[in-house]
């Protein structure tokens, strides 16, 4: 899914078993999408964000979960280039990516709120200096 300076609203879907270069399910450029109650399953990138990578976006997700997606970096979520992403109740598991980030990168600002990111490869979370990130009552491995 390609959101283009779009303000989308994606209730209760699932994306399993997809695959691009980059943003294995679902690629955010620009725009303000707002994700509820996803499921994002066995995707994947040859380049970054698994399961969903935000350029240049602000995105919201809520409720969302991230199994076994991978991509070089960022195997769940990959945050980029001036993107503003808030994360809330959402929980990431069996993600990997071999260079960064097997949950999430982050190389932007990020909002954690509730999430659980437990059971992914290490580094669970990779933040690039320069990044603004912000946990609250989160459960990190």
């Amino acid at each position: 899914m390609l959101n283009l300076t779009a303000a989308p609203e994606i209730i209760a879907c699932m994306f399993v078993g997809n695959s691009a270069r980059i943003g294995g399910a679902v690629l955010n450029y620009r725009g303000a999408p707002s994700f509820i109650e996803c499921f994002f399953q066995d995707n994947t990138a040859t380049e970054s964000g698994g399961g969903i990578q935000n350029t240049e976006t602000e995105p919201l997700l809520t409720n969302c979960v991230f199994v076994g997606n991978q991509a070089s970096a960022g195997g769940g979520v990959q945050n980029g280039f001036a993107s503003s992403s808030t994360l809330i109740n959402c929980s990431f598991n069996h993600n990997t990516a071999p260079r960064f980030g097997d949950a999430i990168y982050n190389s932007r600002n990020l909002e954690l709120a509730n999430c659980i990111l437990w059971g992914n490869g290490t580094p669970e979370l990779f933040e690039t200096l320069g990044s603004n990130l912000t946990i609250l009552h989160c459960n990190v491995q």
